[in-house]
């Protein structure tokens, strides 16, 4: 009946053919016969032979746009046509948009921030990637109201620098408005785009406006540098207790011990210039000796990090001197150091600095020294693509030394990293190949995965080459090219692959790193990664148990995960020291500013350090991890949001083998504040509503062993029952009451029992904890109902979870952005022609024995 063409319900017929060829399982013959029922084929009715008619003919379509075939039958294009009328008109856009990415049909994309967000955290492939980003660009350009934040995140994903730096110009000679969004898109720049990119816009900026500009310093991360160094140092709260413990049960002739202590020192002083501990204990510190002291010297840039133009001063006593003999460890490390200090930096005092390094890689001759100036330019350099740099490189690679060859085959990753030049990793594979080193070899590995940072499917034929090497170095590059190649994309099929290598590589440390980089790929989602993670966690293979450890801790980072936690704390007690080592670290990633739980993972820390029965790799990650709680003076948290971060950890991953390069977890630290500026880029003065919920953790109190323990009152067994009942019973009475208690009232109450608890301790040796009431113990209920007061300052320290209590209405300043109320903020004043008082930026100066001078007399004229 359907053949016959002179039949009046053909489409009728053909729709009772399709669902007869339905029922009987043949559903390419059902679905050809639905297409050619036209009209009569119900897309609406629900049914179940409709709904599988409608997702085969969906399969069907996207299968072949994504195929390239330009002969698709016009009966399946109207049916999924019909499909997106269907989603728009009973408001399903996201299935719509979703259908639309997927068979490459960019004209139906009407849900822009929907397809920004898929393009940028999901979609797979570069090509249709850009494709979508490229549309988004010009939807939001043809706006009534631009979205040129949106603009500036796409053209970093685009890679195009021209047309950012015209957009930056355009705003910059605009009305207030535009000039504010176009330096709040400056600071997003600096913080989120490559080298390579930076450099470019400026480069462009300069040609077109013929000077040095406001947003120059911006872009050049200048500005940035100096209000993070004043923030970090003036809200510094580092807790100096945690690093006296530590130093009373740490051996200082114990090299790991010493590094312990030292990189804790560094991370929980990053950025906040406060080298007071290290002055106070020269004694100790001069005990380090050989790669110790590099380390030691090199820890001064962590803790100075920013601090570009009082860098020579801070780093005079230990740098080269010519003519005069010094120890090649401390001359290296405080190379290194400057490295770690100028970072992100690309101003004019960062290029001299570059300068100083160069000259120091050419002029000396000491490997130690030559390892220190590869690791300082490769820092200071990073990204910059300096092919200048990689020859002087590449000869200190060839001169076939261990040690300085090591350090410049990761230098070369540093300077060219995310270029993906292939002629720069066609030569070190093929040295990799020829030399005999170990270290260099190693090198060259993490060095190749840097060049090819972000470079996804450009990164196929690296990749291949590399993982079926029999040499498992060369396996060891494959996984960190898959590592910072994909990063954050979540593509399955380099999951799959990583899982793989994970279970079945025959070498430990290539299924070492195969795990720890899943955690790279799945940052994004990463409450995916326990459920991936939790059965290698609980492999036979040490190896294996230790990668799933900083897997979860690099993904989860900051994050508080519960999933990850309930994963590791087994970990923690794990009969392997570096697994413990592992859980340990990666706790502290996971927990770094939350106050209830870290806490209690303080204390256990604490424990594994006074525990002299503990393996020194455990007291280790236990004093790694404590001061990962409390990195950059309690103001700062772990973020994966930049290349810094991303790059710091690869090199932390890889402090394995070399202990020097724990230092780079430094680059991860994000400080978490709220800093605004107006149009003049100077820092109002003012307050603005937020919780008062969210405070520093209290401070440990140190053990004091010479006192003596006091003498517990003899009491008698009756008298001591019936103080504890009616103890018992007026705790009872308190609990009920504070139940009905506010949050202030709780604080004030647990202090009032701990005072009691202290009085009655000689009876019955009850304690209670005098534990800060903090937003973890909270529930959103009560953080929203909590009164609002005007306490937070500009300057101040906000966490992540704090941003959704902040309100500007009573503020004279707000952010130009509705969606920015941390880091970094331009804001619009109320009230422009009122004056305001400036938060002054007073950069501490360096250090010297005179700071305790008294000052000179005021000027005087000396009469007879």
């Amino acid at each position: 009946m359907y053949e016959d063409e002179k039949f009046n319900e053909r489409e009728l017929a053909a729709l009772v053919v399709s669902k007869v060829y339905f029922h009987l399982g043949a559903y390419d013959e059902a679905l050809m016969f639905a297409m050619s029922a036209g009209g009569k084929f119900e897309m609406g009715e629900g049914s179940e032979y409709s709904e599988t008619m409608i997702l085969k003919g969906i399969d069907r379509y996207v299968r072949e746009r994504r195929e390239g075939r330009v002969d698709i039958d016009v009966r399946l294009v109207k049916i999924v046509e019909r499909m997106f009328d269907k989603c728009m008109r009973d408001g399903m856009w996201t299935h719509a948009v979703g259908i639309a990415v997927e068979s490459l049909r960019f004209d139906v994309v009407g849900m822009i921030e929907y397809v920004r967000e898929i393009a940028m955290n999901y979609v797979e492939g570069l090509e249709v990637r850009n494709k979508m980003l490229e549309m988004c660009v010009e939807m939001y350009l043809k706006r009534k109201e631009a979205n040129y934040e949106r603009v500036g995140e796409c053209l970093i994903s685009l890679g195009q620098p021209e047309k950012c730096a015209r957009v930056l110009i355009e705003l910059s000679e605009g009305d207030e408005d535009k000039r504010l969004i176009g330096y709040q898109i400056g600071f997003n720049l600096y913080e989120n785009a490559s080298r390579v990119f930076l450099n470019e816009t400026i480069n462009k900026i300069r040609e077109i406006k013929g000077e040095e500009t406001k947003m120059i310093t911006i872009l050049n991360g200048d500005l940035t540098g100096q209000l993070y160094l004043e923030f970090l140092y003036r809200n510094n709260k580092t807790d100096l207790n945690i690093l006296k413990e530590m130093q009373k049960y740490l051996e200082a002739k114990s090299s790991i011990s010493m590094n312990g202590l030292m990189f804790s020192h560094a991370f929980m002083n990053a950025g906040t210039t406060d080298d007071t501990f290290l002055r106070n204990n020269v004694e100790w510190m001069q005990k380090a000796s050989l790669w110790s002291k590099f380390s030691v010297t090199a820890s001064l840039g962590v803790i100075h990090k920013g601090q570009v133009k009082e860098a020579f001063n801070i780093l005079k006593p230990y740098l080269p001197q010519n003519g005069v003999a010094g120890s090649a460890y401390s001359e290296g490390g405080s190379l290194y150091a400057l490295g770690l200090m100028s970072c992100g930096n690309y101003s004019e005092e960062s290029r001299k600095i570059s300068e100083y390094l160069m000259n120091a890689l050419k002029n000396n001759h000491d490997e130690t020294i030559k390892h220190g100036a590869s690791l300082g330019i490769g820092l200071n350099m990073m990204g910059s693509g300096d092919m200048s740099v990689y020859e002087e490189l590449k000869g200190i690679m060839y001169s076939d030394d261990a040690v300085s060859g090591e350090a410049a085959g990761i230098s070369i990753g540093l300077i060219m990293m995310g270029t993906g030049n292939e002629q720069v990793i066609e030569e070190m594979i093929e040295y990799g190949s020829e030399t005999q080193h170990e270290k260099i070899m190693r090198g060259i590995a993490v060095g190749i995965g840097l060049i090819m940072y972000k470079q996804e499917e450009k990164a196929e034929r690296i990749i291949d080459r590399l993982k079926e090497s029999k040499d498992p170095i060369m396996r060891y590059a494959s996984v960190y090219v898959i590592g910072m190649s994909f990063v954050g994309s979540g593509n399955m099929k380099w999951i799959k692959h990583l899982l793989h290598v994970a279970v079945s590589d025959t070498s430990d440390d290539v299924r070492r790193v195969a795990i720890i980089f899943i955690g790279f790929l799945l940052y994004k989602n990463y409450e995916q990664v326990p459920k991936i993670i939790k059965l290698l966690s609980e492999s036979f293979n040490p190896f294996v148990r230790f990668g799933s450890t900083l897997a979860l801790g690099i993904s989860c980072a900051g994050s508080n995960f519960e999933e990850a936690l309930n994963i590791l704390d087994p970990l923690t007690r794990d009969n392997v020291d570096y697994v413990k080592q592992g859980a340990f670290i990666a706790i502290a990633m996971i927990c770094v500013q939350n106050n209830a739980k870290s806490k209690n993972y303080l204390n256990l820390f604490q424990k594994v350090i006074k525990n002299k029965y503990e393996s020194p790799l455990s007291k280790f990650g236990a004093s790694l991890a404590s001061s990962i709680l409390n990195i950059g003076g309690r103001n700062c948290n772990i973020f994966l949001n930049s290349s810094f971060s991303f790059v710091g950890l690869s090199l932390f991953i890889h402090s394995w083998f070399w202990f020097p390069l724990n230092l780079c977890l430094s680059l991860s630290f994000n400080p978490t504040c709220f800093i605004g500026l107006n149009k003049d880029l100077v820092l109002p003065n003012f307050n603005f509503n937020s919780k008062k919920l969210f405070e520093y953790p209290e401070n440990i109190k140190n053990e004091n062993k010479d006192l003596p323990d006091k003498i517990v009152t003899a009491i008698l067994s009756t008298t001591a029952k019936a103080k504890a009942r009616a103890h018992k019973k007026e705790k009872k009475i308190k609990g009920d009451e504070s139940m009905k208690m506010d949050v202030e009232g709780v604080k004030e109450g647990v202090k009032e029992v701990v005072k009691e608890g202290d009085v009655e301790m000689k009876v019955d040796n009850e304690h209670v904890s005098n534990e800060n009431v903090s937003n973890e113990h909270i529930s959103n209920e009560n953080l929203t109902t909590s009164p609002l007061n005007l306490n937070a300052m500009n300057f101040t320290r906000i966490l992540p979870i704090q941003t959704q209590f902040i309100s500007f209405d009573n503020s004279r300043f707000h952010p130009i952005s509705k969606s920015k109320k941390s880091g970094i903020v331009l804001l619009k004043d109320k009230t422009p022609n009122q004056p305001f008082d400036q938060i002054k930026i007073n950069i501490p100066l360096a250090n010297n024995d005179n700071d305790n001078e008294p000052s000179p007399p005021e000027p005087f004229e000396y009469v007879e």
